[in-house]
């Protein structure tokens, strides 16, 4: 090879050499492609002692190395010593102070085990008393790491200085539960015996024979291992793998220490050599490449020629290498002492020339799972969708406050609208839902008032007033009793144009019950037997649909208030109105209803009480009428069953047990047809039919029947019977303001007539305080109306409600004389039970008086024989229009008074 080839043949050599040091140091990423990866066990390294070898006068390959690695704001880590000193622990500090500084682009190295082993090598004990030498070199320790200001590399933070000082001044029993992780590595590593020292706590004893002047009684090679064995203990602890450890993944690159210019015998050589003896007696390797340049080949300082065995050309670096690489293991077992060396011979060359030409070693880029952004990124991400979850949530939980506030805010419109919005409820016995638009529920007091016609909410705050009355009476005069009824009824009607008039049998039956209460209450203030009487309305709803979600309600009311004695429901017969019944039951209320009239509607109830004579008498009434009266034989049966139309059939069991008791009587001389709004009625003209027409339906429907027939029998016109539903039609003045005007009816009515002249001529108590306190507390019956008092005239539901709560009082009364007289009523000396059988037992030795006839109740609580009336209104649409224009009684039976006016039976014909 000729002088000018020589350079291009370095320049080939060195860029191998550079790749494979590359290679080498390498810690993520892939290796360059001119040279093939070497195959690596996780968590070893098989770093060599590459031992560069030229004359010293020529170029220093070293210093070509070092440029190539310095390039870039990134570097591998390195440190280059020239001319090394003569003492291997000063040059195992120059590395020290190298590879630890902060200059490299990458997290710094720390030396924890080497810095802290410096630190114990500093502490003089020579004054210190044996026994006490391992408190004061902790006490030392900990004040020097605790006062000194943190340098690279330092052993430990402020805090456990601070730590060591206070338990080695203050609790020296605690010294051996401050051993950290690096003072147990100590303990078990292999140089100085430091087991000898008292096993793993003695750490303190041990490091003893470290300082001065202990440590010179020790074998100096010993020390220097333990220093290079600590020292590469701190590189194989900060590459070792560790996933809670993302600083030991940023760094790409491994150490490199760079000896220039060594020669036998001086320090680098010695650290070589401890290098290569730790590596093969501890069997651990490490990280730490370190590249020496000298004329003699290590570890013996022999020239090139002299072992060419060893010394590797640099054109065959690559080759050589992975020979090496495949067999140190062996080497390192043996414990050869040239295990680790790879000595390359570098040929005499202007180094400077290739210099520029030679690649540069770069740090690969820190993975991405090493990068702070990423690790951020990724803390964010979780964040963010927590964030997005949370905000998202919250939004929804927004919306849904939202939803639920515009429900909240709907709903109170709701019930604002529908009056079923309670206020001042304190101390008051109120409970309310609203249901399809209705508020269903109870109330005592004028913090709600069921409705919104003028008449029925007049009345209803009427009894809330006596109420208060009750309430104050009872509470200056409590020696006597004190008695809770519900008055359950319709109060409330889904109708939108149903206005004071559709009420006209609820008012009728509210007046009924403000009227007893006010008569109870006056008797209360004079008498001790008698009891004061609290009225809680009770609405349920359009024909007593929701009776049993009151009855319900109930249920929670008399569980806290033992004043509840019985329920007063002039309701429909319907089978809502059945099944409440069997609820009250259930709960133990006594039941009186003043208008039930269908057969068997209680059911068996043991605590039913019902003042209406049954639908089979009103069937006897109409048949008698019928073939006793006018002497005629058929009978057709108009019915319909009220708002529900034909859907209403199964529920309405007072037009269906109607019908079977007219069919019973009649037998083959009846006929019935269901009726809606249009159907012809030509075939009961009179001309055609000569029997009577009888509407057997609900009231609802009654004008739109007698319009049809009116108009399709206007000159020929039937004879129309009607059942007492239609009394709600007939009380109802508006409703009949499209009625014909000649056409006459005959309705029943259940109870005795109380009209205001059959009042007056009353020769009994019981109606003449009924007159007394109709005239007092409703206006009526007071003769000081110029058009008559048949403008004014007293419902037949007045008189029924009436008399329901006058017997459940009376029956209080009854029982409470019977008992020792008290400073102090206790309502449970009176139960409900009680109370009815009260009630059973005085009706049944001598019948209650009422205002409607004698009361008497049959085995199962329904009235016996009482007065049911036929009355003939020769005038649909004048009938109560004047004095004049009362309806006369045609038919009757049942028991009444001795000074009842004797009847004038009869046909009935249009004025």
């Amino acid at each position: 090879m000729g002088p000018d080839d020589r350079p291009s043949g370095v320049l080939a050599g060195f860029v191998r050499l550079v790749d494979l040091i590359e290679t080498l140091v390498r810690h993520t990423g892939r290796a360059p492609r001119r040279i093939e990866p070497l195959p690596v066990t996780r968590g070893e390294w098989r770093m060599p002692l590459l031992c560069l070898v030229s004359p010293l006068g020529a170029s220093s390959p070293v210093e070509v190395l070092t440029d190539r690695f310095e390039s870039g704001t990134r570097q591998v880590p390195h440190t280059v010593i020239p001319n090394p000193a003569d003492d291997v622990r000063s040059l195992l500090h120059q590395a020290y102070e190298g590879l630890s500084a902060r200059r490299f682009g990458g997290p710094p190295l720390r030396f924890r085990h080497y810095g802290l082993i410096k630190r114990i090598m500093d502490v003089d004990l020579s004054k210190a008393e044996v026994e006490k030498r391992p408190r004061e070199l902790a006490r030392r320790l900990g004040r020097s790491l605790w006062t000194r200001p943190r340098e690279a590399g330092q052993v430990a933070t402020g805090s456990l200085g601070l730590v060591l000082w206070i338990s080695a001044a203050l609790v020296p029993m605690m010294l051996p539960l401050l051993v950290t992780g690096r003072m147990r590595w100590f303990m078990r590593q292999p140089f100085l015996a430091p087991r000898l020292a008292g096993g793993l706590f003695g750490f303190f004893a041990f490091a003893v024979r470290l300082t001065t002047p202990a440590r010179r009684s020790e074998d100096g090679e010993q020390i220097d291992r333990l220093l290079v064995h600590a020292f590469l203990e701190d590189l194989r602890t900060a590459y070792r793998h560790r996933p809670w450890r993302p600083s030991r993944w940023r760094r790409t690159t491994y150490p490199v220490l760079l000896l220039d210019r060594i020669v036998p015998g001086d320090a680098a050589y010695d650290l070589l050599r401890l290098v290569n003896t730790v590596r093969n007696e501890t069997g651990e390797s490490d990280p730490l490449l370190i590249i020496s340049h000298g004329g003699e080949v290590p570890p013996g300082g022999s020239r090139p020629e002299d072992e060419p065995h060893r010394v590797v050309r640099l054109e065959d670096v690559g080759d050589v290498f992975r020979v090496w690489h495949g067999s140190v293991t062996e080497m390192r077992q043996a414990r050869d002492d040239t295990a680790w060396y790879v000595p390359i011979e570098i040929p005499p060359a202007d180094l400077g020339a290739i210099q520029p030409r030679l690649p540069r070693i770069v740090p690969p880029p820190v993975p991405l799972r090493a990068r702070p952004a990423i690790w951020i990124a990724l803390a964010l991400v979780p964040c963010l969708c927590a964030g997005t979850w949370y905000g998202l949530d919250q939004r929804q939980e927004h919306q849904r406050h939202e939803r639920a506030v515009a429900i909240a805010a709907e709903r109170r419109r709701d019930l604002i609208q529908a009056h079923c919005y309670p206020v001042n409820t304190r101390g008051r016995r109120i409970a309310v839902t609203l249901e399809q638009r209705e508020c269903i529920g109870y109330s005592d007091s004028d913090g709600l008032v069921f409705g919104d016609n003028q008449k029925t909410v007049a009345i209803q705050k009427t009894i809330f007033e006596q109420n208060r009355y009750a309430e104050q009476g009872w509470a200056v005069r409590n020696d006597r009793p004190y008695a809770t009824l519900v008055y359950l009824n319709t109060l409330t009607r889904l109708d939108p144009l149903a206005d004071d008039e559709t009420f006209v049998a609820e008012r009728e039956g509210l007046e009924g019950v403000a009227t007893a209460q006010y008569r109870a209450n006056l008797e209360a203030d004079n008498d001790p037997a008698s009891p004061y009487v609290r009225i809680i309305v009770a609405n349920a709803g359009q024909e007593a649909r929701q009776a049993d979600q009151v009855v319900r309600m109930l249920e929670q009311l008399i569980a806290g208030d033992s004043t509840v004695l019985a329920v007063v429901a002039p309701v429909d017969s319907r089978r809502s109105t059945q099944r409440a019944l069997r609820e009250l039951e259930r709960i133990g209320l006594p039941t009186v209803t003043p208008t039930t009239s269908a057969d068997g509607i209680s059911g068996g109830s043991s605590l039913y009480l019902q003042l209406a004579a049954p639908n089979i008498d009103q069937a006897r009434l109409v048949h008698h009428y019928v073939t006793e009266v006018l002497h005629r034989r058929g009978l057709v049966n108009y019915y319909t069953f009220g708002v529900a139309g034909r859907s209403g059939e199964q529920d309405d069991l007072y037009v269906q047990t109607l019908r079977d008791d007219l069919k019973s009587l009649f037998k083959g001389d009846y006929a019935d047809q269901f009726w809606k709004n249009g159907t012809s009625v030509r075939d009961i003209c009179a001309r055609r039919f000569s029997g009577v027409v009888f509407f057997g339906g609900r009231y609802s429907e009654f004008g739109p029947f007698i319009q049809q027939v009116y108009s399709e029998c206007s000159q020929d016109l039937p004879v129309i019977v009607a059942d007492d539903s239609v009394g709600r039609y007939m009380a109802n003045v508006p409703a009949r303001a499209t009625a014909p005007t000649n056409l006459p009816v005959i309705f029943a009515v259940k109870g005795q007539l109380a009209s205001c002249p059959m009042l007056e001529k009353a020769s009994d108590s019981e109606r003449q305080y009924f007159l007394t306190d109709l005239r007092t507390q409703r206006s009526r019956c007071r003769g000081d109306n110029p058009q008559g008092i048949g403008d004014d005239p007293v419902g037949g539901w007045t008189g029924l409600s009436y008399d329901a709560v006058r017997i459940v009082a009376k029956a209080v009364k009854d029982i409470a004389g019977s008992r020792p007289t008290s400073t102090h009523w206790d309502p449970r000396q009176i139960s409900p039970q009680l109370v009815y059988r009260q009630v059973r037992q005085s009706a049944d030795q001598t019948p209650y008086p009422g205002v409607t006839g004698p009361i008497r109740f049959d085995r199962y609580g329904v009235a016996e024989d009482k007065r049911l009336s036929l009355l003939c209104a020769p005038n649909v649409y004048q009938v109560y229009r004047k004095g004049s224009d009362i309806p006369r009684e045609v038919d009757r039976i049942g028991v009444g008074y001795r000074d009842d006016p004797p009847l004038r039976s009869g046909a009935c014909h249009a004025n």
